[in-house]
């Protein structure tokens, strides 16, 4: 088409019905208007999704940051997981939007995104504003905030995991799992494993991070040996689908993690050494298996 000036925006199936594989080669500019003016969903989600790649063009962080407050709330989520942590600008400025985000937003998984991003940074200036979303009724945002509490206060964060440890569910006793696997007692480490014991199959996977930490900070071997067990009859029951690979970075971490302390601990050096060799028999066969 001939037109006397450069379009803004060429908004090819700009009602988004086509059964298409479409590939734009818009400029940042092109989608920094079509953000602010083109009227879909998917519009925006496009335009978001091109910015979050060049974070440091003061277009592309306008676009993100407007973002944060869309109307859509899976559009405040996709902006909040895209964000550059490492572009302070940025940072400097969605920050007070995160703040208000996790106190306020209409939408408790939006609110609990928010209050992750905030946790990441441990600053203790928004201690205050996970304290208060640990209050509230939503067990993704009690979560994110318990762990954000914990991050900054280990104590504290302890003390408040065992207030809502029986009632907790889904991200909330995820929260209290991660908190008792690194930096609990006997009895928070009896915790997680009767939480482990009576979770179901895909319960047991969501946790597996927590546990193999919790396993980590286990110095008594025949305890260590009993529950590792555990992990190693999971990962036997379901060699099929490859899942011992999956757990290798996971059981070289708690190997690592076993040889340091026992450096670390002439008293429970040998041990802790014997467990740092368990683990690495374990290793040595799903390394030798296809």
């Amino acid at each position: 088409f001939t037109v006397p000036v450069k379009p803004d925006l060429v908004n090819v199936d700009a009602e988004k019905i086509l059964l298409a594989k479409k590939q734009d080669n818009k400029s940042l500019n092109e989608y920094v208007f079509q953000f602010f003016h083109a009227p879909l969903y998917v519009d925006r989600l496009e335009a978001i999704t091109a910015a979050s790649a060049r974070q440091q063009d003061p277009g592309a962080r306008k676009v993100m940051i407007a973002a944060l407050n869309d109307k859509f709330f899976r559009l405040r989520m996709t902006a909040i997981n895209l964000i550059d942590f490492k572009n302070e600008a940025l940072l400097k400025e969605a920050n007070p939007i995160f703040a208000e985000l996790a106190k306020n937003d209409k939408s408790t998984i939006v609110q609990a995104a928010a209050i992750e991003a905030l946790a990441r940074q441990k600053n203790p200036a928004y201690l205050p504003v996970f304290k208060q979303a640990f209050t509230g009724q939503s067990y993704s945002v009690q979560g994110a905030a318990l762990t954000g509490i914990a991050l900054l206060d280990h104590t504290e964060g302890l003390r408040l995991a065992k207030t809502v440890e029986k009632e907790s569910k889904g991200a909330a006793r995820q929260a209290v799992m991660d908190i008792y696997s690194g930096a609990g007692g006997p009895d928070e480490m009896a915790f997680v494993v009767k939480a482990f014991d009576n979770a179901s199959t895909s319960e047991r996977f969501q946790m597996m991070e927590s546990f193999v930490m919790m396993l980590g900070n286990m110095n008594d071997t025949d305890a260590f040996r009993s529950n590792f067990k555990k992990v190693t009859d999971m990962i036997q029951q379901y060699k099929q689908y490859g899942i011992g690979h999956q757990m290798l970075p996971l059981l070289k971490m708690l190997r690592e993690q076993k040889i340091n302390k026992a450096k670390e601990s002439k008293g429970l050096s040998n041990q802790l050494t014997a467990q740092a060799e368990i683990v690495s028999q374990e290793i040595k066969t799903i390394e030798s298996e296809k």
